[in-house]
């Protein structure tokens, strides 16, 4: 199961109606999903036998087009210097088996980009066989600068939950003030939305550290 804040369960329990993608006052989407059907130059004869470890990870933007190429090493990739970008696995779930096979990889990863200042994202990959070849089907893409973003996968019911970071137009870079909070389904080839709600977020000025209690003599 991918990994989420274990506080995001309970809004999960809010979501209602289905709704569409919202851009958001930032230059950038809060989130959105685009379908590469990117095929690698490599042939398996089965989605398990894919080291995605040491994958050459592309990430891509809202057209399809490949935004961030990743020589993975171990999970992770790294430049040097200014602008600097670092790439690293979350986690990969397999789902939709056959005969004991699986049909499909989940793959979670965020990604760091650093220049005059910060910027943090998240996404999945949904990846496949595909007459021989590894594919790209899908790619979930968030933005991911508060506590508790990130993605949330559970391959028995095939929900996918996903938590993005949204800007208004008077947050500073640092600071969004809104959460999108996104459910999908699965189809049996592809994620579907099923339905989007927006939440505030907590201020920094605004956190209570709760202080434990005395024990009872």
């Amino acid at each position: 199961m991918l990994s989420a804040a274990a506080s995001l369960l309970a809004v999960f329990l809010c979501l209602a109606a289905p709704a569409q993608k919202i851009v958001s006052p930032e230059p950038e989407l809060s989130y959105y999903s685009v379908s590469p059907a990117f095929e690698y130059h490599h042939r398996f004869d089965s989605i398990s036998a894919v080291d995605f470890r040491n994958l050459e990870l592309n990430i891509f933007d809202a057209r399809g087009k490949v935004r961030v190429d990743a020589k993975l090493k171990n999970g992770i990739y790294e430049t040097s210097g200014i602008p600097r970008d670092w790439v690293a696995i979350n986690s990969i779930s397999y789902f939709g088996f056959q005969a004991g096979k699986p049909q499909f990889a989940l793959l979670s990863f965020l990604w760091t980009w650093t220049g005059a200042d910060a910027a943090s994202y998240g996404g999945v990959q949904l990846f496949t066989i595909q007459n021989g070849w590894l594919t790209v089907v899908q790619q979930i893409f968030y933005t991911a600068r508060h506590a508790g973003a990130g993605a949330t996968f559970d391959p028995a019911t095939g929900a996918l939950f996903v938590n993005s970071s949204r800007y208004t137009q008077l947050d500073a870079h640092c600071c969004p003030s809104q959460q999108d909070v996104i459910r999908y389904a699965w189809t049996g080839h592809e994620f579907r939305q099923v339905a989007m709600k927006t939440f505030p977020l907590p201020q920094p000025g605004k956190l209570r550290i709760q202080k434990p209690s005395a024990k009872p003599n």
